[in-house]
């Protein structure tokens, strides 16, 4: 929004100084306008010039029948000018000519160069209003100098009413009146700009008319994109750090797994299914995998992908000086990752290339979830030539081994990806736009059919469920592999007492929480593990909300009577929390009177800040990469993860982890994970306190789509029912 309104802004003081120095022309008479600038009156328009006409029709005679009439085709009326990218047609007035366009819309003006007129659209995110612009105008262009200003309703050629603002502003040569038009249509919002002395506003007031009377107002093209071809999705821009595999801690459905693929990947029933691997095979001890490449494998550019390639890459992840953050979580399992990760090895020893096609990979114990790490970005394949010679650069237009590449970042707008045709299964949509706009004005984008696919909240989620919901059809949802959580810190006094964990656990009331934040659509939890999670048992338990016994736990503490002021670190910035976080605070200090308080994080990396900045507990939320409890229970548990954000540490708990991560028999495997869950509640390593639910609104344009319980890539599935 920011940067039309400082187009707006430069192109006013185009027009103020233009009217400065031209002498208005001084008719005989001065006719009385026909346009009033009062907020009331309602205008006689003249009628639309009329945009096509029906010709006659000559019928060729032969000499045995009469055939049925050909029409010719309709002529275009004089002055038609259409923006098809913007979404709207005019009629050009009489000896006024196209100054500028671009696809946002047209810039007119007359043969004597002393009246403008601009008229352009953008996604209408609820921002831009009549009364802002006029606002902005008079401070930041107008320069807080004396402006009229009257309003009015007025109604445009196709039954849509527009906003309308006259503002007169006198200078040296003359007073310049300035008319600013705001209409919204089809999830866009139209700016019209005309600008003229008031001498001309009253002689040219039928023509100004006219103009106004031929605009037609369609769904446009955004950004040039073909609807048809394009799946249109809310999305927040982006950083170098979330298109890099190495260093990305987004998921497969974020944007680099647009651009990037890897072995394997989850389908939407979060099965391991191939991608740029053909096949695999494992040693009968499970440490060792052989992976075949599809053939012909290439990136976007047309260079092939080889078995060298992955070599070359999760080298490049596992370098110090890349300083990835996810390497050891996802790849630690390979011998000699940890070695090159603390500059003790050159190259990774448990990754051979066997040939082109051909890729072994040892690890250092049975791991059964290994192929499920590999679904994570870490593993993705790119060109790391081009990361290394480009390193600044290289993530604007990177070689894509993903099913899209990059068309192009309208900064601050939209971030657009094209179709890969060099993926070995290119997907269907053509191209995925993700426009920058905020959560409130999504619902109201879908509905306008500018967005096809929203995440919603549970409060809108529980309104459009509704039968009598106009959007109750477009509704999906699931229950999410995600769980949110108070991660607690055990080292720290007075949380190195367990009855001290137990209570502040106890003095939480799930359901409360549940009903005030999410209108009951999301489920209390007692688990760290989400219902969905392949282990989830309703046996395991945390201790339930019973204020009674969280003050009988907290007596029975070493700290009873000497508690002191407990720490809770946030993501955000310093000033008021959020209503969640407040009632948790409450919560506690009416179960437990003791005292909360709140310490801000910058959100930027907050997982890394916090290994060397956090207090006694952690609000934290964590949603699963691959379906296995190893995911939750080692990757939050153990001493050593990169995620273990509040410090928990439990030498025994470590060493149940690492059992676990080496059992092969899956039963035997799914008990060690439930009973490690047990114990760490048990243990008041974490405070469960909601699984989420994912509420979708889905156009009925798009098929293909399953609401994906953690955030696999679904875009391959999907097509577009075209309107014929």
């Amino acid at each position: 929004m920011r940067k039309y309104i400082f187009c707006l802004a430069v192109f006013l003081l185009l027009v103020i100084s233009a009217c400065s120095v031209f002498t208005p022309p001084q008719p005989t008479s001065t006719p009385e306008p026909t346009l009033t600038a009062t907020a009331s009156q309602t205008p006689t328009l003249t009628p639309s010039p009329t945009l096509t006409h029906t010709p006659t029709l000559t019928p060729t005679p032969t000499s045995t029948i009469t055939p049925t009439p050909t029409p010719a085709p309709t002529a275009t009326p004089v002055g038609y000018y259409e923006n098809r990218e913007a979404g709207f047609n005019l009629i050009i007035p009489d000896k006024w000519k196209i100054e500028e366009e671009d696809e946002f819309g047209v810039t007119l003006v007359n043969n004597k160069g002393d009246i403008f007129f601009n008229w352009h659209s953008q996604m209408d995110t609820g921002e831009i209003t009549l009364d802002g612009l006029i606002e902005q105008l008079k401070h930041e262009t107008f320069q807080d100098m004396y402006v009229r200003i009257s309003t009015r309703e007025y109604p445009l050629s196709d039954d849509v009413v527009a906003e309308q603002a006259y503002m007169d502003l006198p200078t040296i040569e003359g007073t310049i009146t300035v008319t600013l038009t705001v209409v919204r249509k089809n999830g866009m919002v139209y700016i019209g700009v005309l600008s003229a002395s008031v001498v001309n506003t009253k002689i040219m007031a039928s023509t100004f008319e006219n103009l106004y009377a031929s605009i037609n107002l369609f769904h446009g093209q955004l950004f040039g994109l073909d609807p048809d071809e394009t799946l249109f999705l809310a999305g927040y821009g982006t950083a170098g750090d979330d298109l890099d595999p190495a260093l990305s801690s987004d998921s497969a459905q974020g944007f680099v797994g647009y651009l990037f693929s890897g072995l394997v990947r989850l389908d939407s029933s979060l099965q391991i299914v191939p991608d740029l691997a053909e096949s695999w095979s494992v040693s009968s001890d499970g440490t060792v995998y052989t992976f075949k490449l599809k053939p012909g494998l290439k990136y976007s550019s047309g260079e092939a992908i080889t078995a060298d390639s992955f070599k070359k890459c999760w080298e490049r992840a596992a370098d110090p000086k890349t300083e990835s953050t996810t390497v050891l979580t996802y790849l630690g399992d390979i011998q000699g990752v940890k070695e090159k990760m603390a500059g003790k090895a050159n190259e990774i020893s448990g990754v051979k290339v066997i040939d082109n096609q051909t890729l072994e990979v040892t690890l250092d114990g049975p791991k059964s979830y290994f192929l499920a790490k590999l679904t994570y970005p870490t593993s993705y394949v790119y060109d790391v030539k081009q990361a290394k010679d480009k390193p600044e650069k290289w993530l604007l237009d990177p070689k894509a081994s993903g099913p899209y590449k990059v068309k192009k970042d309208h900064e601050g707008e939209a971030f657009v990806f094209e179709r890969n045709n060099q993926y070995h299964t290119p997907p269907a949509i053509k191209y995925v736009a993700f426009l920058n706009v905020s959560s409130i004005a999504e619902i109201g984008l879908f509905k306008d059919g500018i967005l096809d696919i929203v995440y919603i909240s549970g409060e809108d989620a529980q309104q459009i469920s509704k039968p009598e919901d106009p959007l109750h059809d477009n509704l999906r949802t699931t229950t999410s592999l995600c769980t949110t959580l108070i991660q607690v810190n055990n080292t720290q006094p007075p949380f190195d007492d367990v009855n001290v964990r137990r209570a502040f656990a106890q003095a939480i009331d799930r359901d409360e929480l549940v009903r005030r934040f999410s209108n009951n659509i999301n489920l209390p939890a007692l688990n760290i593990l989400p219902p969905a999670m392949p282990g989830f048992s309703n046996s395991v338990s945390a201790s339930p909300f019973d204020p009674a016994a969280a003050r009988q736990s907290l007596a029975a503490s070493k700290y009873a009577g000497k508690m002191p002021d407990i720490i809770l670190t946030i993501s955000g910035y310093a000033g008021k929390p959020s209503d969640y976080i407040n009632a948790l605070v409450e919560m506690w200090k009416t179960g437990l009177n003791v005292n909360v308080k709140v310490e801000f994080i910058d959100p930027a990396n907050f997982t890394t800040n916090l290994h060397s900045q956090h207090g006694h507990m952690v609000p934290y939320s964590w949603c699963a990469d691959y379906p296995d409890p190893e995911n939750f229970l080692d990757v939050l548990y153990h001493s050593d993860s990169n995620f273990n954000v509040a410090g928990y540490t439990n030498p025994e708990m470590d060493a149940r982890l690492e059992k676990a991560r080496v059992e092969i028999d899956p039963a035997k495997r799914i008990a060690l994970y439930q009973e490690i869950e047990a114990e760490l509640l048990k243990d008041g390593a974490a405070i469960p306190v909601q699984h989420t639910v994912n509420n979708v609104l889905v156009n009925e344009r798009i098929e293909g789509f399953v609401v994906p319980a953690l955030h696999s890539a679904f875009i391959t599935a999907l097509t577009i029912n075209r309107k014929e």
